[in-house]
């Protein structure tokens, strides 16, 4: 009777995490760490497909049980460390960003996987990890233990990620992602070590599921307030982040709020194509994210080729630094000749305490006429310097 609960419960979470999976698919996201997590959800839901056939089958006895409960056994063992992987690989690129990095990392954070299917392998012949007896019952051998470590060594590193990653975060959306991600390793850990503890429970997988709902939760907000070409945070972001900040102002600091615009951004798509604009932008955003990596500012998409960058200056430096910062990291993409095209932006900014009506729609209405200031004033040297010298 236990056993089927057990089983029910594996069956209820694979349908949860198989809706999660179906609805992932639907929303058309393709980014790398979009797929991992897709992954991920597919694998849990075959984990917990095996997990509940493999408590129903467990003690039956009937021509050829054991070879199959000895199969399926040896599969979910191999499955199994599979999840708490890939969840190491989605940390670190939802961290770090970096694709190729990661590719670069893959083979040290897949030993573990290779280890313990090298362990699998063994107990085809000797039974080290488990065994299945006459009675067609699941025992566990003493080198289960390394089965179990190799599972929460995956668990305990993508906290270790997610934590070193802490301190260059200080923004408190960035912090609240990282939150989501430390709690996924959380439950399967505590579950883990009851049902080491005590024999016939099990506990794993049920907390996997709870994990899993807490971190779905998270990639649907964020994916709701995140562009999805460039990462950034969107239009509807910068409103409610906006409404937050200059409802809580600080006396001693003055929020401002800098609007990007690209130039010659149709010139780029009516030569090169929309697949290179949209490189185009993707490359504003990474220099955009470089130069606030170790700033408290909030990055926005506004929309099609517009930028925003939110933050706060206790001096009037900070703005200005920043604008010559924008300047200079552009001028040193160009110079580096890796596109055939150059960068350029137009940059306008507002200060909160110098709107003179003090809400968020002024401070965008104010940014926003005076980057067009500053484009306009652009356009017309351009002409100038076009025109022929007098006649």
């Amino acid at each position: 009777m236990v056993f089927l609960s057990y089983a029910e419960i594996d069956f209820f979470g694979m349908i949860i995490l198989l809706l999660f999976y179906l609805n992932q698919r639907r929303s058309g996201c393709y980014a790398l760490d979009d797929r991992i997590f897709n992954s991920v959800l597919l694998i849990g839901t075959t984990v917990l497909l095996l997990d509940g056939v493999l408590w129903l089958l467990d003690g039956v006895v009937y021509p050829g049980g054991r070879g199959i409960l000895f199969f399926l056994t040896s599969a979910s063992f191999i499955i199994n460390p599979l999840i708490a992987c890939l969840w190491v690989f989605y940390c670190d690129l939802r961290v770090h960003g970096d694709e190729r990095g990661l590719i670069r990392r893959a083979p040290l954070y897949c030993f573990p996987l290779i280890l313990n299917v090298a362990l699998v392998i063994v107990n085809c012949f000797i039974p080290v990890a488990f065994s299945i007896n006459e009675a067609n019952q699941y025992h566990r051998e003493p080198l289960f233990l390394l089965y179990f470590l190799v599972f929460y060594v995956y668990l305990v590193g993508a906290i270790v990620i997610l934590m070193r990653k802490w301190k260059h975060y200080e923004s408190p959306a960035e912090r609240r992602d990282l939150i989501f991600m430390m709690l996924f390793s959380v439950p399967p850990i505590l579950g883990g070590i009851v049902q080491g503890l005590i024999y016939g429970t099990s506990l794993t997988w049920p907390s996997t599921i709870i994990s899993f709902v807490i971190v779905y939760i998270n990639v649907l907000n964020r994916q709701i307030s995140t562009d999805a070409l460039t990462g950034l945070n969107n239009r509807r972001m910068l409103k409610r982040y906006l409404d937050m900040e200059t409802n809580f102002a600080e006396t001693d600091s003055t929020l401002f709020l800098i609007m990007l615009d690209m130039d010659n951004f149709k010139q780029i798509n009516d030569t090169y194509g929309h697949a290179v604009g949209d490189r185009a932008l993707t490359q504003i955003a990474d220099i955009l994210k470089s130069l606030c990596g170790h700033r408290n500012c909030f990055l926005s998409r506004l929309g099609g080729d517009e930028f925003t960058i939110v933050g706060k200056d206790h001096d009037d430096q900070t703005l200005n630094e920043m604008l010559s910062e924008i300047e200079k990291r552009i001028a040193e993409f160009n110079a580096s000749g890796v596109e055939p095209y150059q960068l350029s932006v137009s940059a306008g900014f507002a200060r909160f305490k110098s709107v003179q009506a003090d809400t968020t729609d002024a401070l965008l209405i104010a940014a926003d006429r005076s980057m067009y200031s500053v484009k306009a004033e652009k356009k017309q040297a351009s002409q100038t310097i076009a025109e022929p010298e007098g006649v």
